[in-house]
């Protein structure tokens, strides 16, 4: 009987209806923006404002266009977004929002819904109130979702000069999946592979279906997989440079809905491998015999050298080259 009783949200919190579209940021603005308390409104930037617009008479078949500006608003709709949060299939949500009249006089406002299965006004839908100068009026809707997943709606307040439609967002269950902001794997030698592991986590509600990418010269494994709700995970980012200098990119993470993205970072350098000497003198010679000198390759640093002989300076230098020749 209990599971029957609306839940009730006293203060909704504002959110962007961009929010709910494919995600481009890091980390960190993105869990910020995911859990932010019902208690703390997001930043005004973030909220969306209703769509304020002239009354139109549909009755009318041609309608006269306006030269002048639109006047502000007389009516003020606090907070100005409905937004149903961590919704669970089948339970009942109750949520309001007030108009208040910044009027001098009183008006009248008509307040309507279109008909949905999940969303439906607490009061007559199309009824007429009077609102009288710095008074506000309540208008309550209730929600019941069939599964945990997004909803939108809105509904449309019509005064006797402008129309107001006020958005309604549900936000269902996802997955989230929490990446670092940046990942730097600081001097590391040229053509050399050096890995880190990070250890990832879907901080959201619902299996992730993810799929990592990055460019040259880093790469990631694994590049795609599953990953459960609160379960963990160990991805490998490698940083293969073949030229020394600074290298950046980002570590793309998609689930599907959202994506957002880790900076990598990384500088390759040489390290102190060389040759005893850079001249080889060979004695002379004659026609039938050979001469030889011994050259030594010698490896001052930490790391296990991988050597080759070519005829080349550079890889660049060998295919153009190679190119020319074909």
């Amino acid at each position: 009987m209990a599971a029957e009783l609306p839940k009730k949200t006293s203060t909704p919190r504002l959110l962007s209806r961009e929010m709910l579209k494919s995600f481009t940021l890091l980390p960190s603005k993105f869990l910020r923006e995911k859990f932010l308390s019902t208690k703390k409104e997001a930043s005004p930037e973030k909220s969306i404002l209703p769509r304020i617009g002239p009354f139109i008479d549909r009755s009318e078949t041609r309608r006269k266009s306006s030269t002048g500006a639109l006047k502000p608003s007389s009516f003020e709709v606090s907070p100005p977004e409905m937004v149903f949060e961590n919704i669970v299939a089948h339970e009942v949500y109750e949520m309001a929002l007030s108009l208040m009249n910044k009027d001098k006089f009183p008006q009248v406002v008509k307040v309507s819904m279109e008909s949905s299965p999940y969303f439906q006004l607490m009061s007559s839908n199309n009824a007429y109130r009077v609102v009288l100068p710095g008074a506000s009026v309540p208008v309550r809707v209730r929600f019941t979702p069939d599964e945990s997943k997004d909803y939108s709606h809105e509904f449309v307040c019509v005064t006797a000069r402008e129309r107001i439609v006020v958005p309604i967002v549900a936000i269902g269950a996802r997955a989230v999946l929490d990446f670092p902001a940046q990942l730097d794997f600081s001097k590391c030698p040229v053509k050399h592979s050096t890995q880190q592991t990070l250890l990832v986590r879907n901080v959201g509600n619902l299996k992730a279906r993810y799929q990592l990418s990055t460019q040259s010269p880093f790469s990631v494994v694994p590049a795609t997989g599953t990953l459960g709700a609160g379960e963990t995970l160990q991805v490998t980012v490698t940083f293969h440079p073949l030229t020394k200098g600074d290298h950046c990119s980002l570590l793309s993470c998609s689930t599907g809905e959202e994506r957002i993205h880790t900076k990598l970072y990384g500088e390759a350098v040489d390290v102190n491998v060389g040759l005893s000497t850079n001249i080889v003198h060979v004695d002379t010679t004659y026609i039938t015999t050979s001469t030889h000198r011994t050259v030594f390759i010698e490896n001052r640093s930490n790391i296990t050298a991988h050597f080759q002989w070519k005829a080349f300076p550079t890889e660049e230098r060998e295919n153009e080259v190679k190119r020319r020749l074909v």
